[in-house]
């Protein structure tokens, strides 16, 4: 029995992964990136790249460069945390459910 990434696994992504980086990622425990923008759709969080653009304005507006560099250093970091928490659930769910 494979685990499949769950809608509190999407919502932990959300601008932090694209829908193409999660399916890419996850692979077979994904659902396919146009069913995760559907579900981002159907839970009002679609607008992912508008969202993102927002935020690095509303940084650069009077602020050195330097805070955007530190936007992108914090990015990379929370990618690759939100990746250790899915990819340790997917470890744990296979634990349990491996009877071979």
């Amino acid at each position: 029995m494979n685990y499949k990434l769950t809608p509190t696994d999407y919502r932990d992504c959300w601008l932090i992964l694209t829908p193409e980086e999660i399916e890419e990622e996850f692979g077979e425990y994904s659902h396919t990136s146009r069913h995760i923008r559907g579900f981002y759709k159907k839970f009002g969080l679609s607008k992912l790249k508008r969202s993102k653009q927002e935020f690095l304005e509303r940084i650069e507006i009077g602020e050195e460069h330097s805070k955007k560099e530190l936007f992108a250093d914090e990015l990379l970091h929370q990618k690759e945390r939100v990746k250790r928490k899915i990819w340790n659930k997917i470890r744990e769910y296979q634990k349990e459910w491996d009877y071979t």
